[in-house]
């Protein structure tokens, strides 16, 4: 599971988060909303969260970061101008301070394929570069396979520090702990 225990937007991050209240930058960032129920930084929180976090909940995980920041700017903060440089510090300490070191190296790896992507998918193939884009597409599948492995490596972290819950707060099955 991830940091965020619960991806329901409807709700006031801060409620459902309350540790967040407390720590480093966003507790600042929570004491300097004067805003009725302290709805601005919860609407702002939630869409940090949504950007960064990459648990089996948040269902914009599988969308490009540019392709995420769109929907969760009109459609969360309802803002296609939202300005997330403004809220770039509050980014930088989500992934610092509430990813382990797996999943910050699975995000980076994350965002610099699709920096591949998108340079593929936008450079010419000509007789001059065909040989870098051949080897750039054969090295697609070990690239991929190493994102798997950070997946499975986390997954096991979380696994090892759920203490033996599954989603849902459920006990593990006899099948899940491989006894049967």
């Amino acid at each position: 599971m991830g940091v965020v225990t619960n991806f329901d937007i409807d709700v006031s991050f801060w409620d459902v988060n309350p540790t967040f209240k407390i720590l480093g930058e966003f507790a600042n960032f929570y004491r300097s909303d004067t805003s009725k129920g302290k709805g601005a930084s919860s609407k702002v929180m939630w869409a940090i969260a949504l950007l960064e976090e990459n648990d089996q909940d948040n269902k914009l995980r599988t969308y490009s970061e540019g392709d995420r920041k769109k929907i969760i700017a009109e459609e969360l903060i309802r803002d296609d101008k939202f300005k997330w440089k403004k809220y770039q510090y509050l980014i930088d300490y989500y992934v610092e301070s509430q990813m382990s070191k797996s999943k910050r190296s699975l995000r980076r790896l994350r965002k610099k394929m699709e920096e591949r992507e998108d340079f593929m998918e936008t450079t010419e193939y000509t007789l001059s570069n065909a040989r870098e884009l051949d080897n750039m597409f054969a090295n697609t599948e070990k690239l991929f396979s190493l994102i798997k492995k950070l997946e499975l490596e986390i997954e096991k972290e979380e696994n090892q520090s759920g203490g033996g819950l599954v989603r849902g707060g459920r006990s593990e099955s006899a099948g899940e702990r491989k006894e049967i």
